[in-house]
């Protein structure tokens, strides 16, 4: 009897874990408390493309293959595993005074990418940083404006096939640029 409800025990764990991988507002929470960066809401970030965009340098935290694909207007790609000289060699004489905002697919790398540069943003004098909640997917699932090396898309890059269940229109994901 022990032995059974072991199992059963087991196959329910194993089910709200698949369940919970598939549910983008649980890892929002999980990014919430794993990481100190400023978590700004698709709203809010859409509202400051339109009424600050100038002050804003948007730094999309993927590979170059995903960013091909879709990524936000004006986003800058910035490979996850950059590090912190290079990205205020590169990055140094753009950031005074203006706020910094990091994306990814769901906001885990770009979090983590984010906390890691926080010493370096500090000493160059931007304003702000924040991390766009949900990212690229949520920004997607919202019907938000995407754009590509051509302009305006509806596309986004899944990561790969399970993260890509976050996605809701998963007819519109793609591993490669249009």
């Amino acid at each position: 009897m022990i032995r059974s409800f072991l199992i059963a025990l087991t196959l329910c764990v194993a089910t709200v874990s698949q369940a919970q991988a598939q549910n983008l507002w649980w890892w929002q929470q999980k990014i919430d408390w794993s990481f100190s960066v400023d978590q700004l809401d698709s709203r809010t970030m859409s509202n400051w493309i339109q009424t600050q965009g100038d002050d804003l340098v948007l730094f999309d935290v993927r590979e170059a293959d995903e960013h091909k694909v879709s990524h936000l207007p004006n986003a800058i790609q910035v490979s996850p595993n950059m590090t912190a000289d290079e990205f205020k060699r590169r990055f140094g004489g753009l950031l005074q005074n203006r706020k910094a905002i990091f994306y990814c697919s769901i906001g885990w790398r770009s979090s983590d990418f984010a906390d890691r540069m926080a010493p370096v943003l500090a000493e160059l004098g931007v304003e702000s940083s924040h991390n766009l909640r949900g990212g690229i997917f949520r920004w997607h699932n919202e019907q938000r404006q995407l754009t590509d090396s051509q302009g305006a898309t509806d596309w986004v890059h899944p990561f790969d096939q399970d993260w890509g269940g976050l996605v809701n229109r998963q007819q519109m994901t793609s591993y490669v640029e249009r």
